[in-house]
C-alpha cells in the first residue's frame, strides 16, 4: 500500500530538492526569484513544483524557516527584537504582523503562554495549542 501512495505522489525533483535545502541552509533569507535562477525555472515553475512536492510555497517556507530562526534566538536569550533583526526581519512591526499571521498570537502573548512548557518541548510549542505542527523542526 506504501508503495502505491509513494508511486501515486508527486515525481520527485531534484531542483525542488536543491532550492529546500538552499531556503534551510539560509533560515529563510534566499529571495525566490533567485531560488528560481539557481534551478533555470521561472519563478511561477518553482512555486507550482515546490507546493507539489512540499506543500507549502518556498515563500511560505521560508516565512516558516525565518519565524523558527527567530524562536530559535530567542529561547537562546535574544530580545524579541534582536530576534527578529538576525533572523532577516526588516523591522519589529513586520516581525509582529508574520509572528501573529503565524501562531495566532503576538510574541509577547505567546512567550507568556510559553512558559508553562517543558525544556524538552520544541521552541514553538505552546500547551493546549497546535503549533508544533505550523512549525515543524528542519
Amino acid at each position: 500500500m506504501l508503495r502505491a501512495l509513494l508511486a501515486a505522489g508527486p515525481a520527485y525533483s531534484p531542483e525542488v530538492d536543491w532550492a529546500w535545502s538552499a531556503l534551510r541552509d539560509s533560515a529563510g533569507r534566499v529571495r525566490v526569484e533567485a531560488l528560481a535562477a539557481g534551478t533555470g525555472w521561472s519563478r511561477r515553475h518553482l512555486e507550482r513544483r515546490f507546493r507539489l512536492q512540499t506543500g507549502p510555497t518556498p515563500k511560505g517556507a521560508a516565512q516558516v524557516l525565518r519565524l523558527q530562526s527567530a524562536l530559535r534566538l530567542k529561547e537562546s536569550g535574544a530580545s524579541w527584537a534582536d530576534a527578529a533583526a538576525q533572523a532577516g526581519y526588516h523591522d519589529q512591526p513586520h516581525f509582529d504582523r508574520t509572528f501573529k499571521a503565524m501562531t495566532g498570537r503576538t510574541p509577547t502573548r505567546f512567550r507568556a503562554d510559553r512558559t508553562a512548557a517543558s525544556a524538552q518541548d520544541a521552541p514553538d510549542f505552546v500547551p493546549g495549542q497546535i503549533t508544533s505542527a505550523i512549525l515543524p523542526r528542519c
